[in-house]
C-alpha cells in the first residue's frame, strides 16, 4: 500500500487514446496514429483519464437529458438521439457492452501493466473532459463564425453536465 501513498513520477506521449486505429487480434495492434499535432509529452496517466471519461458503467447517473431534449431536440434532433445513445451507452457504445471491462477493472489493469497508481481519477477524467470540451467548443465556435450550420450545443450541454457529475463524484473510478 506504500507505493499508493507516494506519487511517483512518470512521462510519456500524450495523445488521446481515441487518436489510434487498431488491427483485430489478441491483443490489439496500434496501426496508425491520428492527430499527431495533438501529442505532447506529459502525465500518462492523462491517457487513462482520457479513456475513462469516455466509458460508461451501468448504473451511472445520466444527467441533464430531459433539459438537452426540452432545449434541442426541435432544432437538432439527431445531435439529440446521438447525446442520448451516449448516456445509455458511454461516448464508447462498446463500453458498456457484456464481456467489456469496468472502469474500476481498466484501472486495475492499468496499474498492473504500468506499475503506476492511479490515484485522482476523478481529476484525470474531469481534465480529460475538460480538454474535449475545450476542443469541441472551439470546432463549434468556428462553424458558428463561418455561417455554417452546426449541431454542437447538445453535445457540450451534455459534456458540461457529465463533467460536473465527475467532479460532484457521482461516477466511480
Amino acid at each position: 500500500m506504500a507505493s499508493r501513498c507516494h506519487r511517483q513520477r512518470a512521462l510519456a506521449v500524450s495523445h488521446g487514446t481515441g487518436n489510434v486505429c487498431f488491427a483485430d487480434g489478441t491483443p490489439p495492434e496500434i496501426t496508425g496514429v491520428l492527430d499527431w499535432e495533438t501529442a505532447a509529452l506529459g502525465e500518462p496517466r492523462t491517457e487513462l483519464g482520457y479513456l475513462l471519461f469516455y466509458w460508461r458503467d451501468d448504473g451511472d447517473p445520466t444527467p441533464g437529458l430531459d433539459a438537452i431534449r426540452a432545449r434541442y431536440g426541435d432544432d437538432h434532433p439527431d445531435a439529440v438521439a446521438e447525446v442520448a445513445a451516449a448516456a445509455e451507452h458511454g461516448f464508447y457504445r462498446y463500453a458498456n457492452r457484456p464481456g467489456s471491462p469496468s472502469r474500476r477493472e481498466l484501472v486495475e489493469r492499468y496499474e498492473a501493466r504500468t506499475g503506476l497508481a492511479f490515484d485522482h481519477g476523478r481529476f484525470y477524467r474531469a481534465h480529460a473532459a475538460l480538454g474535449l470540451a475545450a476542443v469541441w467548443e472551439d470546432s463549434h465556435a468556428r462553424r458558428v463564425a463561418a455561417g455554417e450550420p452546426t449541431d454542437w450545443e447538445p453535445l457540450l450541454d451534455y459534456t458540461a453536465a457529465v463533467t460536473a457529475s465527475i467532479v460532484d463524484g457521482e461516477f466511480e473510478a
